[in-house]
Parts: structure tokens; C-alpha cells; sequence
């Protein structure tokens, strides 16, 4: 499976797959004029990508702003994650946020609440 890459812009986070290692970035501001579009590509590669997962999946979530519509689209990507077959696969969502915004912590706390899938959500300085 190819590598998705999306760099960072001011209104979009940057975004890295990597199925081969097993390991997902998405890191930055989220407020795109239409998040649908934006994180459809995304999508779509995480729903081809649960077919034949590695045999450890990370995903490394750092969301220093994300608006409502992006969180419906993070939301749909982090189900695809619940499809992974957890007695072969090790999966885990790292969710971090900077020390004093508890409006992202809050927001890893809910989705971890809503989904099956391992969530560590940790306080960075």
C-alpha cells in the first residue's frame, strides 16, 4: 500500500500513512472550508488499509485546533480502526494535546469514550 502524505497548511493538518510500519501522524489545525473532501482521501485509504493491517498500528493524533465538521471526519476514521482484528493486532490511538487545553483533552476523552480502540491521551508541556 502506498504512503498518504498531506503537509500542514494553515488551515489543514499535516497528515502521514505509513501502512508498511504501521504508523500514522496527523498533527496540526483542522478548520478546512469543506472537511468532507479534505479528509476523504484519508478515509478511504484507512478503509483499504484495515483489509491487510500491520501487525502494530499507531495512530499519533496532535490536533492543536479542530472544528466541528473535521471531528465528524476524524471520528469516521478512528471506527475504520475498531474493524482491525485486536487478537492479531496490536492497535492504539495516541491522542496529545498541549498542557493547559483541556478543550482537546476533553475531546480524546469523548472520542476514547465512543470508540473500542486503545486510547492513551497524554499531556505534553
Amino acid at each position: 500500500m502506498e504512503e498518504y502524505r498531506s503537509e500542514k497548511t494553515e488551515d489543514t493538518p499535516e497528515i502521514h500513512l505509513n501502512a508498511e510500519k504501521g504508523i500514522f501522524k496527523i498533527h496540526g489545525k483542522s478548520l478546512p472550508e469543506d472537511a468532507a473532501e479534505f479528509y476523504y482521501p484519508v478515509y478511504e485509504w484507512f478503509r483499504n488499509y484495515v483489509d491487510d493491517p500491520a501487525q502494530e498500528t499507531i495512530l499519533d493524533v496532535h490536533m492543536e485546533y479542530i472544528n466541528s465538521s473535521s471531528v465528524k471526519r476524524v471520528f469516521a476514521i478512528l471506527c475504520l480502526l475498531e474493524e482491525i482484528e485486536p487478537y492479531h493486532n496490536t492497535v492504539l490511538v495516541k491522542w496529545k494535546y498541549e498542557k493547559g487545553d483541556d478543550l482537546m483533552k476533553e475531546k480524546g476523552e469523548e472520542f476514547d469514550d465512543y470508540l473500542e480502540v486503545p486510547f492513551e491521551i497524554v499531556e505534553l508541556n
